[in-house]
């Protein structure tokens, strides 16, 4: 498998796109194999150091999956495990990737400078007009 992204800010919420490789569908013995690749569901198993998540993830076509990446608790590069339940089978893991979760600075800034005491004694812009003359000059 192939992840894009391979990497996403702490608090998640992107759309990963998983890009299916042969040996990800792990074949079954079955002969009616067409009629039970309908049935299969992945899933993404995501491993770090004090959390772990698993996500469902949508078959975009026959080698594309999509998924919501979840939220984590640290910047930390972790483990995604693609899983494979067939119905009446077991869960198998077919194949890993690693994915960095990573602290977002503008996001970390707009918080500062929102609970910032600065923040707290600026007059509020209650004139739109002034508030598009102050867009033009700037």
């Amino acid at each position: 498998m192939k992840l894009n992204p391979t990497e996403a800010p702490l608090y998640g919420d992107c759309v990963l796109t998983v890009q299916l490789e042969d040996n990800d569908t792990c074949p079954s013995p079955e002969e009616d194999e067409e009629r039970e690749e309908e049935l299969v569901e992945f899933f993404l198993l995501f491993s770090g150091s004090s959390q772990r998540h698993l996500t469902s993830t949508v078959r975009v076509s026959h080698v594309t999956l999509q998924a919501v990446c979840p939220g984590h608790n640290v910047c930390e590069q972790v483990l995604v495990v693609l899983c494979v339940a067939r119905p009446n089978g077991p869960v198998i893991s077919c194949s890993q990737e690693s994915f960095t979760f990573m602290q977002d600075v503008a996001l970390d800034t707009a918080h500062l400078m929102l609970s910032s005491p600065l923040h707290q004694k600026a007059p509020p812009w209650k004139d739109l007009k002034e508030c598009k003359k102050l867009d033009k000059n700037l």
